[in-house]
């Protein structure tokens, strides 16, 4: 997060998830969940360091944008990483199912990078002041938009089938698909979106940034990772069962043939 270009009322929501940043990787480390989510608790943590570095760094020098991209590129890795990491969390009861579920991300991330590499390279220099940051952003929006569509197709695979979850499994991918979807649509706009819309779309991510973190703050506890829920939509009575049986037996096959 960064505050180039804000308008006071960017600012001081700008600040508010600055503040909030330190107060949820405390909490995660204090009920012991930063190693279950240990890639979000470093990106909380890299979050807090760019946005105390960036601060005293003027917003259009040179160092700004080489700090910027710096930052923004090791973040990238983390969602990366923190993917692969909620797929394994939402899927902990069916590895065989996980396993190719992370390939499956791991082969969208690599495309994701190959595809954004082409265009930008295609595009050349298209004559704007920051030709590099231009495809810099190409790069990030092609690869935060491919994560957003494979965490919508996690959450859909979800609603479908009974899986089932720790309650705080459960609730950080509530708030993660949030939370993921907002930084990814201000990613997209950034270079694609009229400015002044930018703008408010900047302030209405922001917010919904400051209240995942909050409820994070007051859902996530040591004690939900042994309390269970389902996912799920009851569709029709008796359906739960089939799906479940649909389940084991895709987990059974998908793990004999990673094995093979």
């Amino acid at each position: 997060m960064t505050m180039a270009g804000f308008s006071q009322l960017e600012r001081v929501l700008w600040f508010l998830n600055l503040g909030l940043l330190p107060v949820l990787a405390f909490h995660l480390w204090k009920q012991g969940l930063h190693r279950t989510y240990r890639f979000f608790w470093l990106l909380l943590l890299l979050d807090l360091i760019e946005g105390v570095v960036l601060l005293p760094i003027p917003s259009n020098s040179t160092a700004y944008g080489i700090t910027y991209v710096v930052f923004e590129s090791l973040k990238l890795v983390l969602f990366f990483l923190v993917s692969l990491e909620l797929c394994s969390n939402t899927l902990a009861r069916y590895p065989g199912i996980a396993t190719v579920g992370r390939l499956f991300i791991q082969v969208a991330g690599v495309l994701a990078i190959g595809i954004a590499g082409g265009i930008a390279a295609a595009m050349g220099d298209t004559g704007g002041p920051y030709p590099v940051l231009t495809m810099f952003f190409t790069l990030v929006r092609s690869v935060m938009i491919t994560l957003a569509v494979l965490l919508m197709l996690n959450t859909l695979f979800l609603a479908w089938f009974p899986v089932r979850l720790s309650r705080n499994v459960a609730r950080f991918l509530a708030g993660y698909v949030v939370y993921f979807s907002a930084r990814a649509l201000v990613m997209a706009g950034l270079t694609m979106l009229d400015p002044a819309f930018t703008r408010s779309l900047s302030a209405a991510a922001m917010i919904a940034l400051a209240a995942c973190m909050i409820f994070w703050l007051f859902t996530l506890r040591a004690s939900g990772e042994t309390a269970e829920s389902v996912s799920g939509i009851t569709w029709e009575p008796g359906l739960d069962a089939r799906l479940v049986a649909q389940l084991d037996n895709l987990n059974s096959s998908l793990a004999r043939a990673v094995r093979k």
